[in-house]
């Protein structure tokens, strides 16, 4: 079955506290679906999720024109060595540099697309990352996402007062640029239909705390997506969602990014139940693994809350990438 690719361009209107992670998506939508189009629907739409056959598959939020540089091979300790004379730096100068380079997590969309070429990581650093660092040094780089810790009071729900020692922290987002969310959509789904969901998410909030003003967002547009380059020789994939690996997805992992996660349901369905899905790992955006690409990798995990017909998806975005050779 054949998925074209679109992206949905959002503007964040307030401070959010759920980072926009491909499974918080999806139970957004599903939510969509029971709510719109009953509870059978959303039945139908999880079955074709778990035959490896899902009618939309949804990437992580990324701010506009943001990417995940990707690591294709290790550098070679004489790197830095060769960095020196090809510069005309001091050791010092180059060690430094260096370290700014490896900091570097996003690159543009034009960059991304060459990286998932023929492009090595020790060429891409030398003829673009060292100048990027070099400009950066004179100008600052503005800062696109900003984190603040906020404290609160616990609130003693007996006597109405806040108790003793009871600060906690929350991790606050805000965004000033676009973020963009690309949705592969199988050729046979209506449009119509992904697009109103959508919408209910635009109209209801994403994330936690909606109900007090977190979450809210505009839609920036909605349209079929073009900017991913398609790559001829490619032996490789890397995700751009949160991935739940199924036996036999690749030959072998090139590079990981993993996180551990204790995901809450939605509020409105924690009322009769307990909140917390069980504890598990995932690889998230930037992860590379050697091996043809499919279109459809990951799974669909069970038995991760008491309640069997709560999911969580792990099928993730992929894009094909071409490794400079195999180990």
């Amino acid at each position: 079955m054949q998925y074209a690719i679109y992206c949905w361009k959002i503007k964040a209107l307030s401070s959010y506290l759920t980072p926009w992670q491909s499974d918080t998506i999806y139970g957004h939508i599903f939510w969509a679906i029971s709510l719109l189009e009953g509870e059978e629907e959303l039945k139908k739409i999880i079955r074709e999720f778990e035959e490896k056959n899902p009618p939309f598959i949804v990437s992580n939020g990324f701010t506009e024109n943001s990417y995940p540089l990707l690591q294709k091979e290790s550098i070679e300790r004489n790197f830095t060595l060769e960095c020196q004379k090809k510069f005309k730096k001091s050791m010092v100068d180059t060690v430094r540099t260096l370290k700014k380079i490896h900091k570097i997590s996003f690159v543009s969309l034009d960059d991304f697309n060459v990286l998932r070429g023929k492009m090595k990581n020790s060429d891409f650093i030398q003829e673009k990352l060292w100048l990027q660092v070099e400009q950066e040094e004179k100008k600052k780089q503005k800062k696109r996402e900003l984190e603040s810790i906020t404290y609160h009071n616990v609130i003693n729900r007996t006597s109405g007062s806040t108790k003793d020692n009871a600060l906690f922290t929350q991790k606050e987002y805000t965004s000033s640029e676009n973020l963009c969310i690309f949705i592969k959509l199988r050729e046979d789904f209506p449009i119509d239909r992904i697009n109103k969901y959508l919408h209910w998410i635009e109209e209801t909030g994403y994330g936690k705390k909606i109900s007090t003003g977190k979450g809210q967002i505009s839609r920036v547009s909605f349209e079929k997506f073009e900017g991913f380059q398609k790559i001829e020789n490619a032996n490789a994939f890397v995700v751009l969602s949160n991935y739940i690996p199924e036996e036999g997805d690749y030959e072998r992992e090139e590079h990981l990014e993993v996180l551990t996660k204790i995901p809450k349901l939605a509020s409105d369905y924690t009322k009769n139940t307990v909140p917390f899905k069980k504890t598990f790992s995932c690889f998230t955006p930037g992860s590379l693994f050697y091996g043809q690409k499919r279109e459809i990798v990951g799974k669909v995990l069970k038995d991760i809350h008491v309640d069997k017909n709560i999911i969580q998806v792990g099928i993730p975005f992929t894009l094909e990438v071409e490794l400079p050779c195999q180990k």
